[in-house]
């Protein structure tokens, strides 16, 4: 299975995110074709692990439970959107959040206990993004589409609360990756 741990979104935020989607596309209707991730796969990724053998899942499981129960739960705090790498050459679009040492250690802690059982674990720092949408090619965003969706994004989005985390299967289909909950990864209450 491939797999990842990831931050959910509460229904708020989901909500306030496809609001902000509607603004970009209004201002930027040749992005409507890209790809947008469905609302219900949207999510902050915390360790992309890659291939994970089935034989070794619970053992991985366990490793990750063991080392989210090490960290007490936490807020992020909302960012803004932001065009990715660049706002004349995007490729993604995300919804930001600050970031939060709590978040970052979390990170680095789940893809330290993940690297035994699954090595293409991906090492990259922890940047705490949602992604919107991927463009197939870079492109410049409109900066009048990505300020009316921040506005969307900046007066709606409230603090998220993050209690717990889960390790999600995915696979890819012809419409788009499906996400399994594999597991919740309780942290320690504050």
């Amino acid at each position: 299975m491939r797999a990842f741990v990831a931050i959910d979104l509460d229904p708020g935020a989901l909500d306030v995110l496809a609001e902000a989607r509607r603004a970009f596309l209004h201002g930027a209707p040749s992005w409507a074709g890209e790809k947008w991730v469905e609302e219900h796969n949207l999510h902050i990724t915390l360790a992309f692990l890659g291939s994970v053998d089935e034989a070794v899942s619970r053992a991985l499981v366990s490793a990750l439970v063991a080392a989210g129960a090490r960290h007490e739960a936490f807020h992020l705090d909302p960012a803004g959107l932001r065009a990715v790498p660049a706002l004349r050459r995007a490729t993604m679009l995300w919804a930001c959040y600050a970031q939060a040492p709590a978040a970052e250690a979390l990170s680095a802690d789940l893809r330290t206990a993940a690297l035994t059982f699954a090595p293409e674990t991906a090492v990259r720092p922890f940047t705490a993004h949602v992604t919107l949408v991927r463009s197939r090619r870079p492109r410049p965003v409109p900066a009048g589409a990505l300020q009316a969706a921040d506005e969307a994004v900046s007066t709606r989005l409230s603090v998220l609360s993050v209690p717990s985390v889960t390790l999600y299967s995915s696979t890819l289909t012809r419409h788009g990756p499906e996400y399994e909950c594999v597991a919740a990864l309780p942290l320690r209450r504050a």
